[in-house]
């Protein structure tokens, strides 16, 4: 089975940043450990970016004649947690 393509459904700005976050490339030899391990990857990217509470479904579609598979993430940011006020305290 090969990779062949990555579609996106919740977000119109950012695919590109997410898609770098994919560790697998047009044709390569689908694998789920990089699957997973690159879903996991988003997620900690939305959280470094403060979204802590961002989610992505990923659904694989496989094809039984080209033997490919398409994934489809669904992302879902939610809101963006900021720090208003930092105090630091030295005794």
């Amino acid at each position: 089975w090969t990779f062949n393509a990555l579609k996106f459904k919740g977000i119109f700005v950012g695919k590109e940043y997410v898609k770098q976050q994919y560790l697998m490339e047009y044709q390569d030899r689908f694998d789920l450990e990089k699957h997973a391990d690159s879903v996991q990857k988003i997620k900690d990217s939305f959280k470094a970016d403060g979204f802590f509470e961002a989610t992505v479904d990923d659904t694989c579609v496989y094809y039984d004649t080209t033997k490919s598979v398409d994934v489809q993430l669904k992302l879902h940011k939610g809101s963006r947690f900021y720090t208003h006020e930092v105090q630091v305290v030295i005794d």
